[in-house]
């Protein structure tokens, strides 16, 4: 698939989950039109970092985006959270941690491109998967928040609470652990292509940065 397919489908995807949100609102289901609203603004960030930093991004890494608040979404509208307890659950946690630990490495990619010493691979390790389980930790303070505010019932006890972060800690190392392989085996500019080039220079070769590095 090229990548002007690729992105009709990830703009399909973003007018259904803008869609989803209108009908959810018009039909007086606040919660879900809500998390729509918010899963659709978290497919924005993309854009607004691409205008920033003068680059385009590769489809993978709006598809990511995607797979990772798609999840949750998908086990609250089918009820799979209740149907499928506790496994679904601890899926999406360690799922969307490994997914959100490669978006972060795709972050620092992206900052780190200027910097007259790049950061070390290990660096970059310590600090992606930091920020995920942050980002977990952040999550379960979120859910008891609403569950205290709208008394909802997100978190089902402290034993689901830390489990959740548990599997965040598992996927957040297992992601961050390749991440860390493929920046000690493959030169910084072949990794940054896999996920972003810079705006007007058209894609290269998988192995065009082999021989160039940084």
């Amino acid at each position: 698939m090229t990548r002007e397919r690729a992105m009709h489908v990830i703009y399909s995807l973003q007018g259904l989950v803008l869609l989803f949100s209108l009908v959810m609102f018009i039909t007086g289901d606040l919660g879900h039109a809500a998390s729509a609203a918010f899963v659709f603004a978290v497919t924005l960030i993309p854009y607004a970092l691409e205008q920033r930093h003068e680059v385009v991004f590769e489809p993978p890494v709006y598809l990511a985006i995607f797979a990772a608040v798609y999840l949750h979404g998908l086990g609250d509208l089918m009820g799979f959270y209740d149907d499928l307890h506790p496994f679904f659950d601890k899926i999406a946690h360690v799922t969307s941690a490994g997914i959100i630990t490669i978006l972060a490495l795709v972050l620092v990619l992206l900052l780190d491109r200027y910097n007259r010493h790049p950061l070390e691979g290990r660096i970059i390790f310590i600090g992606i998967v930091s920020m995920t389980i942050a980002l977990g930790a952040i999550w379960e303070v979120a859910e008891f928040a609403v569950d205290n505010i709208l008394a909802t019932n997100l978190q089902l006890g402290l034993d689901d609470t830390m489990l959740d972060l548990c599997f965040d800690i598992i996927g957040a190392l297992v992601a961050g652990t390749a991440g860390y392989l493929y920046l000690a085996t493959l030169p910084r500019k072949q990794l940054e292509g896999r996920f972003f080039q810079e705006r007007g220079v058209p894609n290269l070769p998988a192995d065009h940065g082999a021989a160039e590095g940084r």
